[in-house]
């Protein structure tokens, strides 16, 4: 098989550009501060509850304008370790200060209120991406 250097140099650099974007977080919003929450619902809390509550969690990233990313779902996992805490979520904010006004906006405040009493648990875990 005879090789031609020009392609090999093409996905050569092609690699090292890939690698180094990674390498260095660039992304269009450079996202340093996490927000990870998971829920542990009431057993008698509904599914149709449940999609209320996720639909309206990801409508936040439409309300709150420090969100620069959001994803979230249902736990899938085949290793039943989850406790019950069956629905996690990821909210990613510039810096601290963002995640302060995302905490103390209407939008989410209101979203608190909804929630609070279809919960047997939360779980609440924030941290820097260095």
């Amino acid at each position: 098989m005879k090789l031609n250097p020009k392609n090999t140099v093409k996905a050569l650099l092609t690699l090292i550009i890939m690698i180094a974007m990674a390498s260095c977080n660039c992304s269009k919003n450079k996202e340093v501060f996490r927000h990870v929450v998971a829920f542990k619902f009431k057993p008698n809390v509904t599914l149709n509850q449940i999609d209320e509550i996720v639909a309206g969690f990801t409508d936040l990233q439409n309300k709150i304008p420090t969100i620069i990313n959001f994803e979230g779902g249902k736990d899938i996992s085949n290793e039943n370790q989850h406790k019950g805490f069956t629905y996690l979520f990821t909210v990613s904010f510039k810096d601290e200060t963002s995640r302060a006004i995302y905490q103390a906006h209407p939008a989410h405040q209101a979203f608190v209120t909804n929630l609070t009493p279809l919960l047997a648990d939360v779980l609440v875990l924030d941290y820097e991406v260095k």
